[in-house]
């Protein structure tokens, strides 16, 4: 280095240059996060004990399968432990959210290794249930729940399903139509009327249908199937009708149709509907 003053004479003042270069400055590319969550229905308490007041971890799990699915937002995976989720009600598109995206699926999904099921079908195993039907010694009666009836008088609050030990048993009448005891001409058969609000069985293998397994799907609040995707109503465009929504290795049955879909993109995987 050497410098030079005002006569114009210049002096070394140094062989050395120390010159100091600052570090590159690296800028981290900003990146949104989106944390999807896990969740667990717990009917029979396999994990912990269920409450639907639960956060909903596998040690705090849900009860109730509609607590399942009123609770996913897009991204997030709801798993339903192996057990019996019984449904006095229709699930609708009302309780699903419909913010998914192709990039955000909501999935339903039963436990690996176990069997979900989820039903409206209620258990009328126990004799007391049951009464014997004067005059038919082989076919016994049990009340059901009175409904608001439907224009034709049997939508609403109709019995499309009776069991005995997971079989179905054989309605003898037309789909809507009230029926009696004497519609019964076998083992394995069903009746019911909305005029005293009455179902009729006479069972397979004989005797008090209480004896057996036996259940029915009586939707207490309405409705006819144990899932509706309907997709919202009053939609703004035709593309607001995709759900996202996926349903794996899950068991779904009772009702007119165990599930019913008018809605885009739902994904149906490794599942039974009976």
């Amino acid at each position: 280095i050497k410098s030079q003053d005002s006569a114009g004479n210049i002096s070394a003042l140094s062989n050395n240059l120390l010159v100091t270069i600052p570090e590159p400055l690296i800028v981290e590319p900003i990146v949104s996060l989106v944390k999807f969550s896990t969740f667990y229905v717990d009917v029979d308490s396999l994990g912990g004990q269920c409450s639907d007041e639960n956060p909903g971890t596998q040690e705090a799990p849900w009860c109730s399968a509609i607590k399942g699915f009123s609770s996913a937002k897009p991204g997030d995976t709801v798993y339903f432990r192996g057990g019996i989720y019984r449904q006095e009600r229709m699930i609708t598109e009302g309780y699903f959210s419909h913010e998914a995206t192709a990039d955000s699926r909501i999935a339903f999904k039963g436990y690996p290794g176990e069997e979900a099921i989820i039903t409206p079908m209620k258990l009328r195993n126990n004799p007391g249930y049951w009464s014997q039907v004067p005059g038919y010694p082989d076919i016994y009666s049990t009340d059901l729940t009175p409904q608001r009836l439907g224009p034709d008088n049997m939508r609403v609050g109709r019995i499309p399903n009776v069991a005995q030990d997971g079989i179905p048993l054989t309605l003898m009448t037309g789909s809507e139509v009230n029926g009696g005891p004497e519609n019964l001409t076998g083992e394995g058969q069903w009746a019911r009327t909305t005029e005293g609000w009455k179902l009729y069985v006479r069972a397979r293998g004989g005797g008090n249908p209480g004896n057996y397994e036996t259940e029915i799907s009586e939707f207490i609040y309405g409705g006819t199937n144990t899932i509706s995707l309907t997709g919202r109503r009053n939609r703004a465009q035709d593309n607001d009708e995709a759900d996202y929504i996926t349903f794996e290795n899950l068991v779904i049955e009772g009702g007119y149709y165990p599930i019913e879909i008018e809605t885009d993109y739902v994904e149906l995987k490794n599942s039974v509907f009976r």
